[in-house]
Parts: C-alpha cells; sequence; structure tokens
C-alpha cells in the first residue's frame, strides 16, 4: 500500500519561502534495488521518518554504498545520483524556493549545494529534538502541519538574514523573468559581478545552469507526461534549439539519454528504477 499526500504551505510567513510539503510511505519497492535521482532546479529538506536510510552509491559495480543522514538538505545537482529507491518507508520533503536558506538558516544556498548534505548540523537544538519527535507520530496530515511550525521557528530565529534574502529572492525573480542578466543586474542598482554573486546565494549556482536546470525540468515533464510526443517536439517544447541540442544536454544532466529514460521511466518523472 503507497500513501502520498502534499499541499502548499499554510502559514503567510512561509509562502515566500515553501513552495509545498509532502508526505510519503510506500512498502519496500517491488523489482529494484537502486535508481537513478535526476537533477531538479529547486532545492528541498527530505527527513526520512521510517524505514531504512538512504543509501548512494559510487557507481553500478557498488552495491555496498554509504549511508545518508535521515534529515537531508537536497542542494542543486548537475548530474544523477544513484541511490536506494526512495519508495519503501516513510518520508517528509520540504520544497523550497529561491532564498529559503538564507531566510530559515542564515546559509546561503551555494554553500549547501552540490548534492546531500546533513541538515541537523545546521537546525538549533531544540528545533532539532522537536523534529525527531515527529517519527513517533503516525503518518498522516498533522504531521505535515507541524513541519511548517519547525519551518516558522526557524524562520524567527533568522530574521536578521530576513531582508538579504528577500532581495536575493528578487534577483531571482528577474532571472524567472527571462531578462538579460545584465539588464537585471542594473535594474536592481548592482553591478553584474555582485547581481550574479546574490543570484548564486540564492539559488545554489550560477544563473546560467539555473536555466539550464530549468530547460531539463521542463523536458522532463514533457517527456514523462507524453510518452508518445516526437522527441524533436519535446526539444523545441523545452526551449531547446533542436533535437540534438536537446539530447546532448540531457544526457549531461541525466547521465542518460531521452529515449532510455522513457524506457526506464517509473511513477515518478524524477526517479529512474534501475537493478
Amino acid at each position: 500500500m503507497t500513501v502520498h499526500f502534499s499541499r502548499p504551505p499554510r502559514h503567510g510567513q512561509l509562502a515566500p519561502w515553501l513552495a509545498g510539503l509532502w508526505l510519503h510511505e510506500a512498502g519496500p519497492a517491488a523489482g529494484h534495488r537502486r535508481e537513478l535521482s535526476l537533477p531538479a532546479p529547486g532545492q528541498r529538506i527530505v527527513f526520512r521518518l521510517h524505514g531504512a536510510p538512504m543509501r548512494r552509491y559510487l557507481d553500478l559495480q557498488d552495491r555496498r554504498g554509504v549511508l545518508l543522514p535521515r534529515l537531508q538538505w537536497s542542494g542543486l545537482r548537475h548530474g544523477p545520483l544513484l541511490r536506494s529507491p526512495a519508495d519503501a518507508g516513510v518520508s517528509l520533503g520540504l520544497e523550497l524556493r529561491p532564498g529559503a536558506s538564507l531566510a530559515l538558516f542564515g546559509v546561503p544556498a551555494d554553500r549547501l549545494a552540490a548534492g546531500l548534505a546533513d541538515l541537523a548540523a545546521l537546525l538549533p537544538a531544540g528545533v532539532r529534538r522537536t523534529l525527531l519527535r515527529l517519527r513517533r507520530r503516525p503518518a498522516d496530515r498533522q504531521r505535515l502541519d507541524d513541519a511548517e511550525d519547525l519551518l516558522l521557528d526557524c524562520l524567527s530565529r533568522q530574521r536578521a538574514h530576513l531582508r538579504r534574502a528577500q532581495a536575493a529572492q528578487q534577483a531571482v525573480a528577474a532571472l524567472r523573468d527571462g531578462t538579460a542578466t545584465l539588464a537585471a543586474s542594473a535594474g536592481c542598482g548592482l553591478s553584474h559581478r555582485a547581481w550574479l554573486a546574490r543570484v548564486q546565494a540564492a539559488l545554489g549556482c550560477p544563473a546560467r545552469q539555473w536555466r539550464d536546470l530549468q530547460r531539463f525540468d521542463a523536458s522532463l515533464a514533457c517527456l514523462h507526461g507524453n510518452p508518445d510526443l516526437p522527441l524533436g517536439a519535446v526539444a523545441l517544447a523545452s526551449g531547446h534549439a533542436d533535437q540534438a541540442h536537446f539530447n546532448r544536454r540531457f544526457r549531461r544532466l541525466a547521465g542518460v539519454t531521452p529515449g532510455t529514460f522513457r524506457r526506464l521511466q517509473g511513477r515518478w518523472p524524477r526517479h529512474l528504477p534501475l537493478d
């Protein structure tokens, strides 16, 4: 039996920093022991509440792997992550908006990028103890409410960083609108270099790489939701110049070709079941 529910934040104070929350509970994954976790343009917090800790593998020949922390900050990646299946057990996820790491923890996102970090090191002891108590609760929607309360606590402790986080978010808004970086920096009254640094602190990567991840994310959604759409049409729909350009960028970020993605894809667009 699988249980999955999600919702947007209920607290208005968290809405600028939190895009959504989800809780997933499932039995052992059938048919595969490892999966490729593909990159995403956003960052998230994942708390492994029940079940075996996740494992990360170096390559397909690595059968032992290394244990990952139960409380993870999932930063931006520019390549796939080979790990144990995410479905088995109970996990709580928080999907974050740009600037959230500054607003919630006082840490720029680029210091937390490039993979999975142990979030426990960033949390005050009291918040950490309260969060760990969530493991004793049933797998119901109340856990999402409790998680929001904990984030509100974090937000109240980082007021000194709030203005900096808001400025970083404004810089990202100009980038999201498609404004050229030089024009966007001029609109903020910053030098081009200072504006790029502000964007990187909010996103966890340079502006150009983030735009690549946005196109990749659009292509994943298109491939997953339209299994019969020709790859050339997917390329154009996701902002690529042509299919060859799309194939190169997709393989660089996913580690597999678009055709292999379609053959392997499972229930979730960014989770490719392997062996």
